[in-house]
């Protein structure tokens, strides 16, 4: 069974040595999470379809397949539609965008307070969008 992330760090404050730390390195490799193994965790827990994922966060059917393969990465606001489409918390979408190189949401930018808002109320993309607009902030789509 693989370590939360609570156990792995608590694992690793407790190192002492440096060859204890290439030997911690070797065995928690096992439990680094990628971030089509996250979306494709996200999708099953979600129990939405791929194609309809794809479809709500208006995304390309191609590119969105290849984002959740692993073959292709995606911009922050690419990650940030497929949270809005998967309408997964605050928490999740945080770790996804991590996972994606990104930085996390953060609610003192008010950009990322409307995404915070959109998500906590399971908004879709265009009226995310629309609130984005409304403020005279960049919108998620390009």
């Amino acid at each position: 069974m693989a370590l939360t992330t609570e156990q792995l760090l608590k694992e690793l404050h407790e190192l002492k040595h440096d060859a204890d730390l290439e030997k911690w390195l070797a065995s928690a490799s096992s439990s680094v999470v990628t971030l089509h193994a996250y979306l494709d965790f996200l999708l099953k827990k979600s129990g939405f379809k791929r194609a309809q994922v794809c479809r709500d966060a208006h995304v390309d059917a191609t590119f969105g397949y290849q984002i959740f393969q692993g073959t292709r990465g995606a911009s922050r606001n690419t990650l940030l539609r497929l949270a809005l489409a998967l309408h997964i918390t605050l928490y999740e979408t945080n770790v996804m965008l991590r996972l994606g190189g990104c930085n996390a949401l953060y609610c003192k930018e008010k950009f990322d307070a409307i995404v915070i808002f959109g998500l906590d109320h399971q908004r879709s993309v265009p009226d995310v969008n629309d609130m984005l607009y409304d403020h005279n902030l960049p919108l998620l789509e390009a």
